[in-house]
């Protein structure tokens, strides 16, 4: 059980942190496009490393809610855009990434209102994380790990999705206390994408196959847990006062 742990929830975490130390600890590597990418790619690195730890180091057969790690994957990708662009433009590109990635997450028995509905909150969070990033660059982080951290014990009876709910939320701590350290100007649009996708995505994808009638679990709170990134504005407040 604890070496099962370590491996789907340790290993992909410690990876993930030192992606994100290498990107930030350097100064001249931090104000890059390295520092830029480095939190994305470290959240979609400790979601893949997990979902494959899950699955035995090799890929399993295809099912549906496969789509989740999938697409955070190829959103990763993706987010090395706002990392490359003149700063005027990676707003517009950190919301493209999410919104465009948050279409594709679609699960059993969520019609189109539920998937406009999830990339409506991944854009707002973007928007929120990224805004709020520029007065205090360790809240939004901290944020989204508290509502993975939530889905995650939510999953519990789901191990896969429990791990890689998990992991992110992990990943995010240690990027929030790294940020902290290191007197982070600012947390980057990039990765405000990545995050947002993985609270908005982890949450529709356990809402879907969640057993509500017997479970203690209330739908308000995945619902709460996936949007809990945006308490993140709570920094632009703090940083006024």
């Amino acid at each position: 059980m604890l070496q099962h742990a370590l491996l789907s929830v340790g290993l992909p975490t410690l990876i993930a942190t030192i992606i994100a130390a290498v990107a930030w600890f350097p100064r001249g590597v931090r104000e890059g496009w390295l520092g830029r990418f480095g939190p994305s790619l470290a959240l979609g690195a400790a979601a893949t490393t997990s979902f494959l730890a899950e699955s035995g180091w090799e890929i399993p057969p295809l099912a549906k809610w496969h789509v989740l790690p999938c697409v955070l994957a190829l959103a990763t990708l993706a987010a090395l855009i706002p990392a490359l662009v003149r700063e005027h433009c990676r707003l517009i590109a950190a919301v493209a990434v999410a919104g465009i990635a948050a279409g594709f997450m679609s699960f059993p028995g969520q019609g189109m209102g539920v998937r406009c509905a999830v990339v409506g909150a991944a854009i707002i969070m973007t928007l929120t994380m990224g805004a709020a990033g520029r007065c205090c660059s360790w809240l939004p982080p901290l944020c989204t790990s508290a509502g993975l951290g939530a889905l995650a014990i939510f999953s519990q009876e789901w191990p896969s999705m429990a791990a890689i709910a998990g992991s992110m939320a992990m990943a995010c701590l240690a990027m929030a206390v790294l940020a902290k350290v290191c007197t982070l100007r600012r947390f980057p649009w990039a990765a405000c994408a990545i995050a947002s996708l993985a609270a908005a995505g982890c949450a529709a994808c356990g809402h879907a196959y969640y057993d509500f009638e017997t479970g203690p679990v209330p739908p308000w709170a995945w619902i709460a847990s996936g949007l809990a990134p945006l308490a993140s504005i709570a920094g632009m407040l703090v940083k006024r006062t």
